[in-house]
This record gives C-alpha cells, structure tokens and sequence, in this order.
C-alpha cells in the first residue's frame, strides 16, 4: 500500500511539474476590440468639452487621464508606439514624414517592409483567420503597416467619412479588430489653439463620433462581446505640441465594455506603446517580446492593479498666472507698454498655498506666498506652484512680462515670403522676392500680417543688445523650420517639416549690439515660431523687445 502511495505520489508530482512547463495559454477577455485614437485630444479637452458619452464610458469603465505619449509628443512617434508596442528608439519612426524609404534610424526588429511588427501583424501571425481593418483619418500611418496584414485599409478624407467608413466596417464584418484615427482635434488645436472653446467644440465633436461607432457595436449585436479603448498621441499648448509640457505629454486612455471594471481609475503609469500590447492581452494572445509596452491588466475584472514601490506622480494644475495667456504661442504674462503690468494668481484649488518666484527659478517650500497683487517694474520670469505642508503638490506655471516705455525704435525688422508648395526644408530667403515687409515687437508669428498660412516664410533682421559679457543661449521653438543667426554665424538649427519643437544652441557674446537674424517657414497645417535667450544673470525668456532695434 505505501509503494502505491509512493508511486502515486511521484506520478503526481511529475504531472504538476509537466504541466507547469507549459506554455500558459492566455484568457479572451473581449472577441471583438476596437481602438478609436483622436489625434491631439488632451485630458483638458474631456474635462471642458462637452463630453457625456466619454463621460459615461468613464463611469462604466476604466480610465486614466495620466497617461503619457512618447517623446517628441508628435503625431509620426506616437501613432508608430500606438499601433507598434516600443518607442521611437526601437520603432525609428520620429516624425510625421518617416517611410521606409526616408529614415535616420532602422528598427531593432522586422517582419517586413523595414517595418517594426505592428498589432496588425502580430493578430495576423497568430491568428490567421481574423478580420482586422484600419480606417486611418491621417492618412500617413499606413506607411506605418506591413503590407497584407489587414483585410479592410481605408483612407478617408475627414472626420465624418472616417466615422461612417468605420461604422460599415464593423456593422458588416463584425471584426475582430478595429483601429480607427480620427483627426479633426489636432487640426482644431493646430487653428484655433489648445484650450479655447473651438478646440473644446472639436472635442465635443469627436464625443458624438465616438458614441455613433459605439453604437454600431449595438447594432452589428457584438456589443456585448466588445472591449473599446480611446486614447490619443499628443495633447497641446498654444497651437502646437512636440514640447515635454505635461499639456503635451499627457493623454486619455479609456477601456469600456467587455471584462472592464466600472467606474475603476488606473493609477498607476501608462504611456502609448502600452496601447497594442493591451489589444493583445484582451484577444487572448502572445505578447511579442520585441514589445516593450505592458497590457494595462487592472482595467479588467478579476485582476488587481499593480503594486507600486513608489509614489505614482500625480500633479494638479497649477495656478493660473494673471494676465493669463493661451499655452506655448501666448503665455502668460504679456507685453506690456506705458504702465507697469500686474502680477496675480487665480486660486483653482483652496485649501493649498501659492508659493511664487520673480528670477525664474523653480518654486520651493520657502519661497514667498501669494497673498495680494504684485507690481512688476522689469522684465520677469514668473513661475508658481501649489504647496501644502511643505511639499509642491502641482504642476508648475510660467508667466513672462515684458515691456517697453515706449515701442518706437524697438522691436524687429521682418519680411514675408511665399514658398513653394510641400517645402520640407527652409528656403533660401536671399532668391526670393518678400510680399511684405514691416516691423514688429518681438521674434514671432502672433503679431505678423500673412498673406496667407500655408507655404509662407519670414525673416526677422536687427541687433540685440547684450547687457554683459558672457556665455548667452537661445532657443527657437517652431512649427515647421526655423533658424537663428547671431552675427551671421548660425546658433540655432530647428529647421525641418515638423510640429512645434523647440531647440537651443549657445554663443560667446560681448557686452553691446550684435546682429540677430531668425528664419522660419510653415509648409501647411499648424504655424508658431518664438525665441527665447537667457545667459548670465538672465533666466529663461521671450527676448523682450527692449533688448532688440530693427535694421
């Protein structure tokens, strides 16, 4: 009897460890999934547009409104993590003109076309029979996908054809998945500006998109059977993005339907590339390890959130610099002529103190608080933030005050230029005849009178005056090319087709005038262009025009 028990016993145990070698074979948490990614739509766009069918999909499902896009926070980087698992420093694709023929930086992996594996390929390779479809609103992110991957690529032209294309799509063929690219919002934050209720209206819009395509799950009777996931690549600041600002970086991502717990907040971090390994974990498959990205696994019933080791960084919005201003294009503060401007801060969450620097330093625990209005008599850097007991508790907001007595012999000379079309490059301003020439405050395109907004250039010519000798940088923040000359030697190179991104470069500078010279260009789309210097006992600023004469 004990050698029975014994040889029992030994079986048993060889069977628990066979098994246990095995390759576990993942649980289908959805049949049907569905991503629908709204291009430039910002957490700050839910919270003010008028949303009720996100907002109800948030109620009923999980969500986030801290996750975070890749870097640079362009369309080209973060759509190529969405659909493809890794960032750009494993997929190569940092731009939005990047093809398999025009790149700097090969992928680490391939399956083919030069391309890294996308979601669409590792469903096809592992399951055969799926029907997967693509309904891409920008148009450039099937450069993106391998070829013979899907069954359905479409290529609309706008918002709406998108959104009745997707509805067909799913009610006739009742998919297995979905990826949908809706565009208008980022068209909306590139025209009118992040923040403004244009913007918020384009948001609003893209809700009511998102509730017809939900609705069509209902209709095609999968609706129960269906995990939809919305999530975004970038948000925005002024009209543009591209920038490391929280208003860039951060985005929505929504889970509802199928196995998705309710009402559940994830709080814990994702980012973009986290988007197709979740698609897979919900369809039941492998997860390829060339992936860097993590199913988000806490959205759904029956698994816990991951345990964090630290404190998961949450911060508020800060508090608002009065003047206020609208993001990356106009900031806070302002120009100001004549009378001296005013400082205050509007108090979005009581209970916590203001604390406030006027040198450009970051806000500490023993800087002052705010307590009444604050005349500024110079050129400032503002910054504030949020604190209780000591420790800051918000993000931190920038205000820059400039102004002049009186603006005549101030400012800077420009020159506007028509381009040709598709210019991916800034031309060479020296064989073409300027539209139109004039003077103007500062460095920019706000105060410019174009002609037009798409393939248009301009050249700002005059001299700056340095205060002191030392080393000085500047920095171009532009949408598309710029560049930055001082004394004729180029300083700052940002040229090239792309959204706002900022770049800097540095020069000895002796006390007095030099020349400064700033080229730009838009090809089409969005436009911004500002410039900043700060040196020797000078902080980070828009270069006021009290430092600058035209020619």
């Amino acid at each position: 009897m004990k050698k029975v028990t014994f040889y029992f016993l030994i079986t048993m145990s060889i069977i628990l460890v066979i098994q246990a070698c095995k390759p576990s074979v993942p649980q289908q948490m959805a049949r049907h999934v569905i991503v629908i990614g709204v291009d430039g739509m910002s957490p700050d766009g839910i919270a003010n547009g008028y949303t009720p069918v996100m907002d109800s999909m948030i109620a009923q499902g999980s969500s986030s409104m801290h996750a975070r896009a890749v870097m640079p926070s362009s369309s080209g980087a973060n759509w190529g993590s969405m659909i493809m698992g890794v960032g750009p420093e494993q997929h190569g694709i940092h731009s939005n003109d990047w093809t398999t023929s025009n790149f700097e930086l090969h992928p680490t992996v391939t399956r083919n076309r030069n391309l890294f594996p996308t979601v669409f390929a590792v469903i096809r390779d592992q399951r055969p029979d799926a029907k997967i479809g693509a309904i891409l609103d920008w148009n450039p992110i099937s450069n993106f996908i391998e070829e013979e991957v899907t069954d359905f690529m479409s290529l609309p032209q706008n918002e709406d054809e998108t959104t009745r294309e997707a509805i067909d799509y799913i009610i006739n063929e009742k998919p297995d998945f979905t990826f949908i690219h809706i565009d208008h919002v980022d068209g909306a934050g590139h025209t009118y500006g992040h923040g403004t209720e244009l913007y918020y209206q384009a948001v609003s819009k893209a809700d009511s998109l998102i509730g017809e395509i939900k609705r069509a799950t209902v209709d095609a009777g999968i609706d129960d059977e269906t995990l939809i996931i919305i999530s975004s690549d970038h948000g925005g600041t002024g009209f543009g993005h591209g920038g490391l600002s929280p208003a860039e970086m951060e985005i929505p991502f929504i889970l509802y339907g199928k196995n998705v717990k309710q009402g559940h907040t994830l709080k814990f971090p994702i980012n973009t590339y986290d988007n197709p390994a979740t698609v897979i974990f919900a369809l039941g498959l492998n997860k390829p390890f060339e992936w860097i990205g993590r199913p988000v696994k806490g959205a759904f019933s029956g698994y816990d959130d991951p345990e964090l080791m630290y404190d998961f960084n949450i911060l508020t919005p800060p508090p608002n610099i009065l003047p206020a201003g609208e993001g990356g294009s106009n900031p806070a503060g302002g120009l100001f002529t004549g009378d001296n401007p005013v400082l205050r801060f509007e108090d979005q969450n009581t209970g916590n103190q203001i604390r406030y620097t006027t040198d450009g330093s970051e806000p500490a625990a023993d800087d002052p608080i705010y307590e009444e209005p604050i005349e500024i008599d110079e050129n400032t850097v503002v910054k504030s933030a949020y604190f209780q007991n000591g420790k800051i508790t918000s993000q931190i907001s920038t205000g820059y005050f400039r102004f002049i007595d009186a603006p005549n012999g101030r400012g800077i000379s420009y020159s506007m230029y028509e381009i040709s079309e598709n210019s991916e490059l800034l031309p060479d301003f020296n064989n073409l005849t300027p539209t139109e020439t004039g003077t103007v405050l500062e460095i920019s395109t706000n105060d410019l009178i174009m002609p037009r907004e798409n393939n248009i250039g301009a050249v700002f010519e005059g001299f700056i005056e340095i205060p002191t000798d030392g080393n000085y940088t500047f920095h171009l923040a532009s949408d598309d090319g710029s560049k930055l000359f001082i004394n004729d030697n180029l300083v700052v190179n940002n040229d090239g087709d792309h959204g706002v991104i900022s770049r800097s470069g540095s020069v000895e500078l002796t006390q007095g005038n030099h020349s400064i010279r700033a080229e730009w260009y838009n090809g089409g789309g969005g436009y911004w262009l500002g410039a900043y210097i700060e040196g020797p006992d000078l902080p980070k600023q828009i270069i006021p025009p009290s430092m600058l004469t035209p020619n």
